[in-house]
Protein backbone atom coordinates (compact mmCIF):
# COMPACT_ATOMS: atom_id res chain seq x y z
CA UNK A 1 0.00 0.00 0.00
CA UNK A 2 1.70 3.59 -1.06
CA UNK A 3 2.37 5.40 1.97
CA UNK A 4 0.96 9.03 2.35
CA UNK A 5 3.51 12.03 2.60
CA UNK A 6 4.01 13.27 5.95
CA UNK A 7 0.69 15.91 6.86
CA UNK A 8 3.48 19.08 7.11
CA UNK A 9 4.60 18.03 3.27
CA UNK A 10 0.68 18.07 2.47
CA UNK A 11 0.02 21.12 4.45
CA UNK A 12 3.24 22.90 2.81
CA UNK A 13 2.00 21.74 -0.90
CA UNK A 14 -1.83 22.77 -0.11
CA UNK A 15 -0.10 26.39 0.99
CA UNK A 16 1.99 25.98 -2.14
CA UNK A 17 -0.78 25.74 -4.32
CA UNK A 18 -2.99 28.32 -2.45
CA UNK A 19 -0.11 30.62 -3.81
CA UNK A 20 0.40 29.21 -7.31
CA UNK A 21 -3.45 30.24 -7.70
CA UNK A 22 -3.13 33.88 -6.54
CA UNK A 23 -5.06 33.18 -3.60
CA UNK A 24 -1.76 34.84 -1.62
CA UNK A 25 0.02 37.32 -3.79
CA UNK A 26 3.53 38.83 -2.70
CA UNK A 27 3.41 40.69 0.64
CA UNK A 28 0.15 38.84 1.45
CA UNK A 29 0.34 36.99 4.80
CA UNK A 30 -0.13 33.25 5.01
CA UNK A 31 -2.43 31.80 8.12
CA UNK A 32 -0.83 32.26 11.88
CA UNK A 33 0.53 28.96 12.91
CA UNK A 34 -2.90 28.88 15.24
CA UNK A 35 -4.94 29.50 12.25
CA UNK A 36 -2.91 26.17 10.45
CA UNK A 37 -3.41 24.19 13.67
CA UNK A 38 -6.64 24.70 13.86
CA UNK A 39 -7.90 24.55 9.96
CA UNK A 40 -5.36 21.39 9.55
CA UNK A 41 -6.21 19.54 13.20
CA UNK A 42 -2.46 18.94 13.54
CA UNK A 43 -0.21 19.95 16.25
CA UNK A 44 1.85 23.03 16.54
CA UNK A 45 4.94 21.23 15.37
CA UNK A 46 3.71 19.98 12.30
CA UNK A 47 2.34 23.38 11.44
CA UNK A 48 5.62 25.36 12.00
CA UNK A 49 7.30 22.21 9.87
CA UNK A 50 4.71 22.90 7.03
CA UNK A 51 5.51 27.00 7.20
CA UNK A 52 9.96 25.89 7.24
CA UNK A 53 9.12 24.10 3.89
CA UNK A 54 8.02 27.09 2.17
CA UNK A 55 11.01 29.11 4.15
CA UNK A 56 13.48 26.78 2.52
CA UNK A 57 11.77 26.84 -1.09
CA UNK A 58 12.28 30.98 -0.90
CA UNK A 59 8.28 31.53 -1.39
CA UNK A 60 7.77 33.00 2.31
CA UNK A 61 9.59 35.09 5.02
CA UNK A 62 8.72 35.41 8.82
CA UNK A 63 8.26 39.73 9.66
CA UNK A 64 8.30 40.44 13.04
CA UNK A 65 5.92 41.83 14.50
CA UNK A 66 3.93 41.08 11.64
CA UNK A 67 3.54 37.60 10.36
CA UNK A 68 4.77 35.35 7.61
CA UNK A 69 4.54 36.45 4.31
CA UNK A 70 4.71 35.46 0.54
CA UNK A 71 8.17 36.75 -1.12
CA UNK A 72 7.71 35.03 -4.23
CA UNK A 73 4.67 33.49 -6.35
CA UNK A 74 6.26 32.14 -8.91
CA UNK A 75 6.05 28.67 -7.68
CA UNK A 76 5.69 27.28 -11.44
CA UNK A 77 8.36 28.60 -12.77
CA UNK A 78 10.91 26.39 -10.86
CA UNK A 79 10.46 23.14 -9.35
CA UNK A 80 12.22 23.42 -5.65
CA UNK A 81 13.42 19.41 -4.36
CA UNK A 82 14.00 19.22 -0.52
CA UNK A 83 16.47 16.97 0.28
CA UNK A 84 15.80 17.05 3.95
CA UNK A 85 14.34 13.22 4.19
CA UNK A 86 14.00 9.92 2.08
CA UNK A 87 10.29 10.88 2.55
CA UNK A 88 10.98 14.38 0.76
CA UNK A 89 12.47 12.57 -2.16
CA UNK A 90 9.62 10.80 -2.69
CA UNK A 91 7.24 13.58 -2.49
CA UNK A 92 9.06 14.67 -6.31
CA UNK A 93 7.40 11.68 -7.93
CA UNK A 94 4.43 12.97 -6.57
CA UNK A 95 4.24 16.33 -7.25
CA UNK A 96 5.79 16.25 -10.83
CA UNK A 97 3.76 13.64 -12.53
CA UNK A 98 4.99 11.62 -15.19
CA UNK A 99 3.57 11.66 -18.71
CA UNK A 100 4.84 8.43 -19.95
CA UNK A 101 5.93 8.43 -23.43
CA UNK A 102 6.73 5.57 -24.40
CA UNK A 103 7.93 1.74 -22.94
CA UNK A 104 10.39 -0.10 -24.65
CA UNK A 105 13.96 -2.24 -24.38
CA UNK A 106 16.79 -0.06 -23.44
CA UNK A 107 19.11 0.78 -26.15
CA UNK A 108 22.77 0.72 -26.34
CA UNK A 109 23.47 3.59 -25.52
CA UNK A 110 21.67 2.93 -21.77
CA UNK A 111 24.34 0.35 -21.02
CA UNK A 112 26.51 2.18 -18.33
CA UNK A 113 23.45 3.58 -16.32
CA UNK A 114 22.79 -0.45 -16.33
CA UNK A 115 26.09 -1.19 -15.03
CA UNK A 116 25.83 -4.46 -17.56
CA UNK A 117 27.07 -5.54 -20.91
CA UNK A 118 23.67 -6.53 -22.05
CA UNK A 119 20.54 -4.51 -21.43
CA UNK A 120 18.20 -7.82 -21.24
CA UNK A 121 16.14 -8.12 -18.50
CA UNK A 122 15.33 -4.24 -18.21
CA UNK A 123 12.42 -2.28 -19.47
CA UNK A 124 12.82 1.48 -20.03
CA UNK A 125 10.01 3.91 -19.14
CA UNK A 126 10.27 7.59 -20.59
CA UNK A 127 8.31 10.66 -20.34
CA UNK A 128 8.36 14.38 -19.18
CA UNK A 129 7.33 15.25 -15.59
CA UNK A 130 5.24 18.39 -15.40
CA UNK A 131 4.00 19.97 -12.11
CA UNK A 132 0.53 20.64 -14.07
CA UNK A 133 -0.73 20.74 -17.31
CA UNK A 134 -0.19 24.12 -17.67
CA UNK A 135 3.45 24.57 -17.10
CA UNK A 136 6.70 23.46 -19.21
CA UNK A 137 8.57 19.87 -18.82
CA UNK A 138 10.39 20.01 -15.46
CA UNK A 139 12.29 17.07 -16.62
CA UNK A 140 12.18 14.38 -19.26
CA UNK A 141 12.98 11.17 -17.78
CA UNK A 142 14.38 7.30 -18.25
CA UNK A 143 13.32 5.21 -15.75
CA UNK A 144 14.45 1.46 -15.79
CA UNK A 145 12.72 -1.55 -14.28
CA UNK A 146 13.58 -5.33 -13.95
CA UNK A 147 11.04 -6.23 -16.80
CA UNK A 148 9.84 -8.90 -13.97
CA UNK A 149 8.79 -6.37 -11.92
CA UNK A 150 7.42 -3.68 -14.60
CA UNK A 151 3.76 -1.83 -14.42
CA UNK A 152 2.04 -1.63 -17.33
CA UNK A 153 1.47 1.47 -18.38
CA UNK A 154 -2.32 1.64 -17.36
CA UNK A 155 -1.02 1.04 -14.20
CA UNK A 156 0.99 3.52 -14.35
CA UNK A 157 -1.44 6.12 -15.48
CA UNK A 158 -3.46 4.91 -12.52
CA UNK A 159 -0.15 5.15 -9.56
CA UNK A 160 0.01 8.76 -8.52
CA UNK A 161 3.18 8.23 -6.02
CA UNK A 162 6.73 6.95 -6.80
CA UNK A 163 7.25 3.93 -8.83
CA UNK A 164 8.92 2.26 -6.25
CA UNK A 165 6.37 2.40 -3.86
CA UNK A 166 4.08 0.40 -6.27
CA UNK A 167 6.70 -2.32 -6.94
CA UNK A 168 7.17 -2.01 -3.18
CA UNK A 169 2.97 -3.07 -2.54
CA UNK A 170 3.12 -4.51 -5.66
CA UNK A 171 5.75 -7.54 -5.15
CA UNK A 172 7.48 -6.94 -1.63
CA UNK A 173 10.57 -5.64 -3.07
CA UNK A 174 11.82 -2.41 -1.15
CA UNK A 175 13.98 0.29 -1.86
CA UNK A 176 17.04 0.33 1.11
CA UNK A 177 18.89 3.22 -0.05
CA UNK A 178 18.72 5.16 -2.73
CA UNK A 179 22.35 6.49 -4.55
CA UNK A 180 21.91 9.65 -6.42
CA UNK A 181 24.33 11.40 -8.62
CA UNK A 182 23.74 14.99 -10.37
CA UNK A 183 25.98 16.32 -12.34
CA UNK A 184 25.39 19.61 -14.90
CA UNK A 185 25.36 19.15 -18.00
CA UNK A 186 24.47 20.70 -21.65
CA UNK A 187 21.16 19.62 -23.58
CA UNK A 188 21.40 18.10 -26.71
CA UNK A 189 19.39 19.52 -28.90
CA UNK A 190 16.81 16.17 -28.61
CA UNK A 191 16.35 16.88 -24.77
CA UNK A 192 16.23 20.61 -25.37
CA UNK A 193 13.01 20.05 -27.88
CA UNK A 194 11.91 17.76 -25.58
CA UNK A 195 11.87 20.15 -22.49
CA UNK A 196 10.83 23.10 -24.71
CA UNK A 197 14.36 25.22 -24.18
CA UNK A 198 17.54 25.88 -26.63
CA UNK A 199 19.73 23.23 -27.41
CA UNK A 200 22.86 23.70 -25.38
CA UNK A 201 21.38 24.91 -22.41
CA UNK A 202 22.30 24.19 -18.69
CA UNK A 203 21.06 21.28 -17.05
CA UNK A 204 20.89 19.36 -14.10
CA UNK A 205 21.48 15.26 -14.72
CA UNK A 206 20.09 13.23 -11.86
CA UNK A 207 20.85 9.55 -11.93
CA UNK A 208 19.03 7.73 -9.13
CA UNK A 209 19.56 3.47 -8.29
CA UNK A 210 16.68 2.03 -5.74
CA UNK A 211 18.64 -0.91 -4.05
CA UNK A 212 17.08 -3.92 -2.87
CA UNK A 213 17.67 -5.87 0.04
CA UNK A 214 20.02 -8.07 -1.92
CA UNK A 215 22.34 -4.92 -2.91
CA UNK A 216 20.88 -4.56 -6.26
CA UNK A 217 19.05 -2.00 -8.08
CA UNK A 218 15.92 -2.62 -9.16
CA UNK A 219 15.16 0.71 -10.50
CA UNK A 220 16.84 3.18 -11.96
CA UNK A 221 16.06 6.55 -13.09
CA UNK A 222 18.06 9.29 -15.41
CA UNK A 223 16.36 12.52 -15.31
CA UNK A 224 17.84 15.78 -16.84
CA UNK A 225 16.26 19.18 -16.00
CA UNK A 226 16.26 22.39 -17.05
CA UNK A 227 18.74 24.79 -14.68
CA UNK A 228 16.44 27.46 -14.60
CA UNK A 229 13.07 24.94 -13.80
CA UNK A 230 14.46 22.88 -11.06
CA UNK A 231 16.32 23.49 -7.86
CA UNK A 232 17.66 21.15 -4.95
CA UNK A 233 17.88 22.53 -1.43
CA UNK A 234 19.26 20.82 1.44
CA UNK A 235 19.82 21.19 4.83
CA UNK A 236 23.07 19.51 6.66
CA UNK A 237 22.13 19.60 10.84
CA UNK A 238 24.94 19.07 12.91
CA UNK A 239 24.09 15.86 15.06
Amino acid sequence: MTRAPPLYQSIAQDLRRAIAKGEFGPGALLPTEHALIARYQVSRHTARQALQVLSHEGLIARKRGVGTAVVDAQVDAAFVQPLDTLSALMQYARDARLSVTSIAKPGSSDLGLLDATAPAGWTCIKGLRRTNAKTAPIAVTKIFVRSAICPSRDEIDAHHGALHEWIAARFGIQAVRVEQEIAAVSLTRKAAAELETKPGAPALQIVRRYVGADATPFQISHSLHPGARFTYRMQVIRA
